[in-house]
């Protein structure tokens, strides 16, 4: 026996035990980048089999290597792409270090913009210049990171993660509940301003029948009236209602009490302490909508705004009572459509800013980072229940309907009070004006536009502008939608629906000639084209209506003039024509319920007819009310020294209201640039009883657009009520809610190529990629289950519901699995549906465990980046720099897990990080090693080792 051999070998396997030692001493399970092997377990051997990748030195730590510095500023400035590859760069093969070195390198690039951005003194120019790059850079090294074709490593430009959400959509709960405004500091506080007197009327029923009409008269309930009194009389009143078979006979319920009809019913809610509001619970399937006995209309007047004030906003005012206060209106809202990518550099921005900010207030409030795209009202309509529509021109995004950058038509559905019951947005592939709507006696929404995009049609050349049109019913379900092509350039600028639901899209034509032309087009209920008439010797068809009897009024511009003018309802000819006269410019129609029709614009001459008062300044606001047989008419004027235009007319209680914009002043000293105004004209004599003007200390006034309320002078705002249908059903189709074109219903996925609509794409795994479509009726829930059909036991697909129960569709990789969103692909006819959904293109993963995690090659690594990241400030750039030096470190982290190494040995053998022992195993036997060690040194020290030999 060589006991000296079998002491060292002893010796070799008891060092790493945790006992000091000389600086001599081995550790064979650390690898010291000496020649002693590191002894590893099975499982470490086993796993280091998966690390195939040949290790290579990190290019950025190559003596070649140069990195990106103050110098080469100018020249990344100009680069086309930050991910752009130099010369000079050695980049590896493989395909999992090219792209993390590749990302490495634009990242380093986009440092030194940021660090630049970071210096005092650079002017705001420079600096505005540096984002742009900063942000073109930004998308570039996304781009790069969502497409990378890499193999072990999965690269995101946020953070890594194990599921995704979408954008919180509509879906409606079994029941549906809301409440109104707090109005009281108790529920038996009493209510100021209701005299007692009142009479409600509760209308209830279900889909597809007539509504119960419930009379609450709050004279024959407790004096004064307050919140608990109200809802008590509103409910016994509910409750009085039976419900009874069909010969009459009264149901009963088990106790032998009759059984009322309706299960709606209303309660007294604690809004916040001392804040008490009247809430109410409709039946599934129930319909409920409140109003006033004898209540007269109010008015909603729309306003686009651009200036200081409300910069490129959309504002309500509600004017309570127009018959006897005009003036005494009040904003109710606003409505704005959001540049996303400004919003985001701003927030950025002020965080960056508070985060420097040594020490704050303790009232500081954090300012609203959101930054307004344009939007622009261009018409708007009422329905019967009190709820106004408007149309016009979103240029970002607006409600759930993301902006591709393209301009959006936009329609919004506003109650009695102006809150916002649902926007919708037509977006196509290229840009589209809205233009017009009008509302049936059904309660549908009809809205034409035009749409820019590239002629498709044979001989076509170059791009020109064709008609949109679309119906919706009052929850937003959109029925039909259809682009009217033509050679030429059609622009629309009216449109009007009959009771049968055609519809009657009016506006110019322009041919390959260059000649113009008035146009109109009828479209029927399903959205096919019957007739299509060019109105010869006609500008434009600015306006159209239906009269009495079902013919269509057209207002047109022709020669320098206007003139209005009958067809028969199905377009196949004039029956009627009246000139307006030259120089007058008439844009906005509307007809009364006596038949009168009633024309309003501007005008720098005499509109011909009969004159109810003079002219007064170069161009006038005009309103003009026409007889039904065109016979006859009486002009108004509304001016002053200045020029006014009309945009728009309403006719409600004997009275014509007219929306318009004056460059001086008619009521008042001007407020801004362009101000905005109301008139009440009498429509017995044309007499102009009051001029509201309003505007604000540099904003320009866009259009005005005036709706009638109807019902709406009424005192449900002292209950916290507006009038119209409680808690209004939304549209829970996808479709609805986010601008997708949907695929045509049951068509399977083989089939798509041929198919227009809008998609995208998922890969599990490394499997196929399948393409996922939108059909016209899904709804989260129903794309929630198609996705479960295609993921299977690879993920979990659920829904998240959050506040005021919108939801969102979350995709969640399960352990050992992952899940690749992809963008759908785009053409004329196709779109992505991804980021209209609000899925950010990329892979969601989870591994199986984190041990897994640390012992196999390459994983997950995020930059942690963010499309808001900016460098609009000093502040804002010094953070981004910052964000840029972590992700370049975790690229570098990325690298270095693609080739194996001790720490991932001690790991697989199931050991401490810098502890000795490999396996359970294998610590039994170093002990029992050691045991016996301990022994023979304990003989060696009682006698000389020489004896011994």
């Amino acid at each position: 026996m060589n006991l000296s051999s079998s002491m060292i070998a002893l010796s070799i396997l008891s060092s790493g035990s945790g006992s000091s030692g000389s600086g001599s001493a081995i550790n064979p399970y650390q690898d010291d980048g000496g020649d002693m092997p590191a002894i590893e377990g099975s499982k470490a051997r086993a796993a280091k089999k998966a690390f195939t990748t040949v290790k290579a030195a990190a290019p950025w730590e190559s003596k070649d290597y140069k990195a990106a510095d103050p110098a080469q500023l100018s020249a990344i400035r100009s680069m086309k792409s930050i991910t752009a590859v130099s010369s000079a760069d050695k980049l590896p093969a493989d395909p999992d270090l090219r792209a993390t070195f590749i990302a490495y390198r634009a990242v380093d690039r986009l440092q030194v913009l940021a660090q630049a951005a970071a210096k005092a003194g650079i002017s705001t120019l420079d600096r505005e210049q540096l984002q742009r790059r900063f942000e073109l850079g930004l998308g570039q090294l996304r781009s790069f990171v969502e497409n990378a074709g890499t193999d072990k490593l999965t690269l995101y430009y946020g953070k890594a993660s194990a599921s995704v959400q979408s954008f919180a959509l509509n879906l409606p709960s079994y029941t549906v509940s809301g409440r109104g405004d707090a109005v009281a500091s108790a529920p038996d506080a009493a209510l100021t301003g209701l005299s007692g007197r009142e009479v409600l009327e509760v209308h209830i029923g279900a889909r597809g029948s007539a509504r119960d009409t419930i009379r609450v008269d709050l004279s024959t309930g407790p004096q004064p009236p307050t919140l608990k009194s109200v809802v008590g009389s509103i409910n016994a009143a509910i409750a009085a209602v039976t419900d009874r078979l069909p010969d009459g006979t009264i149901m009963r319920n088990g106790d032998g009490s009759a059984r009322s009809r309706w299960s709606t019913r209303f309660e007294v809610r604690e809004v916040s302490k001392g804040h008490y509001a009247i809430g109410y619970s409709l039946a599934a399937g129930e319909f409920a909508s409140i109003g006033e006995e004898g209540a007269g209309d109010a008015l909603m007047v729309a306003v686009a705004r651009h200036g200081k004030s409300e910069a490129d906003a959309v504002q309500l005012r509600r004017v309570n009572d127009p018959v006897t206060d005009l003036a005494a209106s009040r904003t109710v809202g606003n409505d704005v459509s959001v540049d996303r990518a400004a919003t985001a550099r701003k927030a950025a921005d002020i965080d960056a800013k508070e985060s420097a900010r040594k020490s704050q207030n303790k009232d500081h409030v954090r300012p609203d980072p959101t930054v307004n795209a344009g939007l622009t009202v261009h018409a708007s309509a009422s329905d019967a229940d009190g709820n106004s529509y408007l149309v016009g021109t979103a240029r970002g995004d607006y409600g759930a309907v993301r902006s591709d950058g393209n301009s959006a038509l936009f329609l919004t559905k506003v109650d009695s009070g102006g809150h916002v019951l649902w926007r919708r947005a037509l977006a196509t592939t290229s840009h589209v004006e809205g233009a017009a709507i009008s509302v049936d006696r059904k309660g549908n929404v009809s809205v034409a536009g035009t749409v820019a995009e590239k002629a498709s049609a044979p001989g076509a050349i170059g791009h020109d502008a064709d008609l949109l049109v679309a119906r919706f019913d009052s929850s937003g379900e959109q029925l039909t939608r259809a682009t009217i092509q033509n050679i030429g350039s059609d622009l629309a600028r009216g449109v009007v629906a009959d009771a049968d639901g055609n519809i009657v899209v009016a506006g110019s034509t322009v041919d390959r000639s260059g000649a113009r032309a008035g146009l109109m087009v009828r479209v029927d209920a399903s959205g096919a084209v019957t007739q299509r008439v060019r109105v010869a010797d006609v500008d434009e068809v600015r306006s159209v209506a239906i009269d009495a009897a079902g013919s269509v009024l057209a207002l047109t511009g022709d020669n320098g003039g206007s003139s209005l003018r009958r067809y028969r309802s199905d377009l196949s000819g004039e029956m009627g024509h009246r000139s307006l006269g030259t120089g007058v410019q008439a844009t906005a129609l509307a007809v009364a319920s006596d038949g009168r029709i009633g024309v309003a614009g501007a005008t720098s001459s005499a509109v011909a007819g009969d004159q109810a008062n003079a002219r007064a300044g170069a161009r006038d606001a005009f309103v003009t009310i026409v007889s039904d047989d065109l016979s006859g008419a009486r002009t108004s004027y509304i001016g002053g020294s200045s020029d006014e235009v009309a945009d728009s007319l309403a006719f409600s209680d004997g009275q014509v209201y007219v929306g318009g914009r004056t460059y001086g002043s008619l009521s008042g000293a001007r407020g801004g640039v362009v101000d905005g105004f109301v008139a009440r004209v009498s429509t017995s004599d044309g007499t102009v009883g009051a001029v509201s003007q309003f505007g604000a200390q540099g904003d320009v006034t866009g259009g005005v657009e005036v709706s009638v309320v109807h019902g709406g002078r009424n005192h449900l705002g002292l209950l916290g009520l507006s009038s119209g249908e409680l808690a209004p059903r939304e549209s829970a189709k996808i479709v609805d809610q986010t601008g997708i074109r949907p695929v045509p219903s049951g068509m399977g996925i083989a089939g798509l190529g041929a198919i227009s609509g809008d998609t995208f794409r998922l890969q599990l795994d490394d499997g196929v990629i399948r393409t996922i479509a939108i059909t016209a009726d899904d709804t989260l829930a129903s794309l929630r289950d198609k996705l479960k059909k295609v993921v299977g036991k690879a993920a979990m697909i659920s829904l998240v519901r959050g506040e005021q129960d919108r939801t969102s569709l979350k995709i969640s990789a399960l352990p050992g699995h992952k899940v690749t969103l992809l963008h759908g692909v785009t053409t004329a006819e196709k779109g992505d549906a991804l980021a209209m959904l609000g899925f950010t293109a990329g892979t969601v993963s989870t591994p199986v465990s984190s041990r897994d995690v640390k012992i196999r090659p390459g994983g997950r690594y995020g930059l942690n980046l963010a499309d808001e990241l900016a460098i609009v400030s000093k502040e804002s750039a010094a953070q981004a720099a910052q964000q840029l030096a972590s992700a370049a470190g975790e690229l570098k982290r990325a690298y270095g897990s693609l080739f194996w190494n001790a720490g991932k040995a001690q790991i697989a053998d199931g050991r401490p990080a810098g502890g000795g022992g490999g396996s359970a195993a294998d610590r039994a036997k170093l002990a029992s090693y050691k045991d016996a060690l301990a022994r023979l040194s304990a003989v060696s020290s009682a006698r000389p080792t020489g004896s011994l030999l």
